[in-house]
């Protein structure tokens, strides 16, 4: 067995310490959410959207073809960002049926790298890719810092998805 010299044994274990102490952050830049997009969603939101991304009928709304959709409209992606903080409360129509559940606030829950990451996995997820933008950019962890501390509510939310009129033409 041959020799290995001291100080490249050090720097070998100094570059495997800082992979596994930045891999999540890394994971998070994918446009696809990454490995940490699929296990926030797999953790967080399965309860409610489902394995699958189809949700429950008539309780939790589906995610699969409606996600990516918000995003052809001025001001949904901010939306998109400020529904994950702070969750809805209101009656939704989701592809021309109604929802009418809490989701609940993420903002104390997720910090804003699982946020970016979890909203790039569903909007990858289940087909969902093939409906994105052409100009589709991925989230990032900065845009839900942005947002973070407003204070805002589930009804404010719902507020907003109202005079964005989401769901008005479905």
């Amino acid at each position: 067995m041959k020799h290995v010299q001291p100080n490249l044994l050090r720097h070998a274990i100094a570059m495997l310490l800082l992979t596994v102490l930045f891999a999540p952050a890394a994971l998070a830049q994918g446009a696809d959410g990454g490995e940490l997009g699929e296990t926030t969603y797999m953790t967080v939101c399965l309860a409610c959207h489902q394995m699958t991304g189809l949700g429950l009928p008539s309780v939790y709304p589906p995610l699969v073809e409606h996600a990516p959709t918000l995003l052809d409209y001025e001001g949904y992606r901010e939306y998109i960002v400020k529904l994950t903080l702070y969750g809805i409360q209101g009656e939704i129509t989701v592809l021309g049926n109604p929802y009418n559940q809490l989701m609940t606030a993420q903002e104390a829950v997720l910090n804003n790298e699982q946020l970016a990451a979890v909203t790039n996995y569903v909007m990858h997820a289940w087909g969902n890719d093939a409906l994105l933008p052409e100009d589709y950019e991925p989230f990032t962890p900065e845009e839900f810092e942005a947002y973070r501390g407003l204070g805002l509510t589930a009804a404010d939310v719902y507020a907003l998805r109202q005079e964005l009129g989401i769901g008005a033409a479905e």
